[in-house]
């Protein structure tokens, strides 16, 4: 089965050419292989997930990939593209352990991975070379020239066993930028094997996931641009986030306090915000984590398959409805969009243009106020003691700004073209609520939206445009 993406029009993007044409950047980590299905309604287009090693060659140089056949036939069954994980750190009994003998683990992992290449040749979209290397036994991986020797070598023979395929490297914890500027400059890129870099979008500049994340993008694309062989594109994706859910006002540990929230709405709303954000950065590929059974309430559904599905898994699956091509396609270099009054609301516009029959031109523009505030409560303060942050919050009072009230202005847009503009509930679980029509004005030149308010849990206006 090939893959599926499909030829669609492109436009000048940040870092080169489209990879995945036609193809949306939600994705989801797999924990509980088998539930294809309830991923695909999620909205879900990718799937990060390991073929085990110790699962697969349970005699040295002897390999049954049959269990991890029927769980690839169901992603394909569901239109799930797959990033696959090679994590290092999941060793096997009968190989050497990188670290009593690295040579021999490198040799083996290496056959393993060209065997397990061979064998899903077109059927797997990106290899992902290691799992937070400075994290997952650090003392071997987080050595640059330990991690860049295995990378390269890996690379090469998924390149040998699957000339089509495209393999990522770093799978960083955080944009740990002296652990990547030393990998570059050891030459991870330099023959051309590697085509993809990964991060992991947690440890923003504070909680919420839209800051620093920019800066972040901006500056491993340059590194990549800078450190690529002549006319080699490299991509930047996002190969895992995800936030925690901890008791209201218990503590949060200082290392990992900025993917801890206390609510599910909260936890819905950064779900929605980082997707808006790295659309728009052009990120091709944004992996959640993760998909079931708990964990810290990771996961977008509560328990299994047949549980309730969490506030930030209805937030993903109307999020992925209202914006379902590649990031890049949905560039709007067309229309410009303001916001007035000038304020902290952050807005995002994108276009999605005609694919298939029935199909429309839309303008989706996104906006929300970046400050900590729900289900009535305001972060009044936070501060470390110790190892640990604590937060007061507080009940929200008039004074706040909270739910500011702003206008949305188009210009480059006729009137005669709008077919509808209607307010999206990103929270809607059965229909009722989903959406509601906007007044809009013409005046000038440009279509004024009624006041609408911005909180911390973005608003989605659609416009459904006529053909011109």
């Amino acid at each position: 089965m090939s893959l599926i993406f499909t030829a669609t029009a492109r436009e000048a993007v940040p870092d080169g050419a489209v990879f995945f044409p036609g193809q949306p950047p939600f994705g989801v980590n797999i924990h509980t292989p088998g539930h294809g299905p309830k991923i695909s309604a999620l909205g879900a287009r990718w799937v990060r997930w390991g073929v085990s090693w110790a699962d697969v060659e349970k005699q040295p140089g002897v390999y049954d990939f049959s269990r991890a056949d029927v769980i690839v036939a169901d992603f394909q069954k569901n239109k799930l593209n797959i990033l696959n994980c090679i994590g290092l750190h999941d060793l096997n009994p009968v190989r050497p352990d990188p670290r009593q003998d690295l040579p021999g683990y490198l040799a083996a992992l290496t056959a393993f991975t060209r065997a397990t290449a061979a064998h899903y040749r077109g059927r797997v979209g990106v290899w992902e070379i290691g799992n937070e290397p400075e994290t997952c036994m650090a003392e071997v991986f987080n050595n640059p020239e330990t991690y860049v020797r295995i990378a390269r070598t890996l690379a090469k023979a998924i390149r040998e066993a699957d000339p089509t395929a495209h393999v990522g490297a770093l799978s960083v914890a955080w944009m740990d930028r002296p652990f990547i500027t030393r990998c570059l400059e050891l030459g991870l890129l330099a023959d051309g094997t590697i085509d993809i870099l990964t991060f992991h979008g947690y440890h923003r500049a504070n909680l919420m996931p839209e800051s620093g994340l920019a800066a972040d993008v901006a500056w491993l694309r340059a590194q990549a641009a800078a450190h690529a062989p002549p006319g080699k594109r490299v991509i930047v994706i996002d190969s895992e986030r995800g936030y925690a859910i901890h008791p209201f006002l218990t503590p949060k540990p200082w290392d990992n306090w900025r993917n801890i929230v206390y609510s599910e709405t909260e936890q819905a709303a950064y779900l929605a915000r980082h997707y808006l954000e790295e659309i728009h950065l052009g990120i091709e590929i944004s992996i959640w984590y993760k998909d079931m059974w708990g964990e810290a309430n990771f996961s977008l559904y509560e328990g299994g398959p047949d549980s309730r599905l969490r506030p930030m898994g209805v937030a993903m699956r109307n999020l992925a409805a209202q914006l379902p091509d590649n990031p890049k396609e949905m560039a709007n270099a067309r229309y410009a969009v303001t916001v007035a009054p000038a304020s902290t609301v952050e807005m995002r516009s994108f276009r999605v243009r005609p694919r298939g029959a029935g199909r429309t031109e839309r303008l989706v523009v996104a906006l929300w106020n970046p400050v900590e505030a729900f289900d009535g409560k305001f972060l009044q303060s936070r501060q470390k003691i110790g190892d640990s942050f604590y937060e007061a919050w507080r009940a929200l009072s008039p004074e706040d700004r909270v739910a500011i009230p702003v206008q949305v202005a188009i210009t480059g847009l006729p009137a005669r073209r709008v077919r509808s503009c209607q307010l999206y509930n990103l929270l809607d679980t059965d229909g009722k609520t989903l959406k509601k029509p906007l007044v809009l004005t013409a005046a000038g030149g440009r279509l004024t939206t009624e006041s609408l308010p911005a909180g911390p849990m973005p608003a989605l206006l659609v416009f459904d445009l006529a053909p011109e």
